[in-house]
């Protein structure tokens, strides 16, 4: 949430994430490894923790961040 109390797009997904994957009882580990079985790899346990807490903010691009490599 941002000071306002509206929430933002990043806090949006952060929440959904969270939601779906305490419903289906997963740990970040276990959502790391689907992630990876689904061929996102760069989704790591760093990336979930990040992004759950607001760290991270969630990029609608599906790129990667600015001076990355692809």
């Amino acid at each position: 949430m941002t000071d306002s109390g509206a929430s933002t797009f990043s806090d949006v997904v952060a929440d959904a994430v969270r939601r779906w994957r305490k419903a289906r009882e997963l740990t970040v580990e276990a959502l790391v490894e689907r992630c990876a079985e689904l061929g996102a790899a760069h989704v790591t346990t760093n990336v979930i923790w990040n992004l759950e807490s607001g760290r991270r903010r969630a990029d609608v691009r599906g790129g990667r961040r600015s001076g990355e490599e692809h």
